[in-house]
C-alpha cells in the first residue's frame, strides 16, 4: 500500500511573519506583558520576548499566568526600547555611544543574536566584543534586576493598582 503524503508550502512565510512582528511592535492588540523601566511602561508580547531572550523565557515558563508586569531594575528605557525594536524588526538603529549600555542590557537579558553587536557601516572590533563579553556573568545578576510583579492571573484592576504602585515608588 502506497501512502501519498501531501506537503503544502507557504511561499513567503518568513516575509509574512516578519511583517506581522513589525506590525505588532506598535499595536496594542494581543499584548500580554508590560515592562516597566525608568518610570515608563512598554507593552509587549510574551511569545516574542521568550523566543529571543532566555531570561524572559524562564520567567514566563516558571510563572505561566495570563499577564505579566515586569519591573526592569538597573536598565535604561532607551536600551530596552532598542532591544524590542531588534526583537520585533530584526534590526535597530543606534549611535556608537549607545553601544556599551545596550550590550550590557542584551547580555543581562540574554538576547539571542546580539553576542557580537554589529553596527552599520562598521563592525565592532573582535577585541572590543571580547572585552565586553567578559562582563560579570549575566545569568547570575539578571534575576536580581528583574522583578516579576504578578504572581497569578492579574485582573485589569489589579494591573492598574500595580502600575499605580510602581509610579508612586518612582516619584521623587
Amino acid at each position: 500500500m502506497c501512502d501519498n503524503n501531501v506537503i503544502i508550502v507557504w511561499n513567503g512565510f518568513s516575509e509574512h511573519v516578519s511583517g506581522v512582528f513589525r506590525t505588532f511592535r506598535h499595536e496594542k492588540a494581543l499584548q500580554d506583558v508590560i515592562l516597566y523601566c525608568e518610570g515608563q511602561f512598554i507593552s509587549s508580547h510574551k511569545l516574542l520576548l521568550a523566543s529571543c531572550s532566555e531570561v524572559f523565557r524562564r520567567i514566563f515558563l516558571e510563572r505561566a499566568n495570563a499577564y505579566h508586569l515586569i519591573r526592569l531594575v538597573g536598565f535604561r528605557y532607551v536600551d530596552v526600547s532598542l532591544l524590542l525594536d531588534f526583537i520585533y524588526n530584526g534590526e535597530m538603529a543606534l549611535s556608537q555611544k549607545q553601544l556599551p549600555s545596550l550590550k550590557q542590557a542584551a547580555l543581562k537579558l540574554e538576547i539571542k543574536s546580539l553576542a557580537n553587536l554589529v553596527t552599520s557601516p562598521e563592525r565592532v572590533s573582535e577585541q572590543e566584543a571580547d572585552e565586553q563579553d567578559t562582563l560579570s556573568s549575566a545569568t547570575e545578576t539578571t534575576d536580581n534586576n528583574l522583578e516579576v510583579t504578578s504572581a497569578g492571573y492579574v485582573s485589569p484592576l489589579d494591573l492598574m493598582a500595580a502600575v499605580a504602585t510602581l509610579q508612586q515608588e518612582e516619584a521623587p
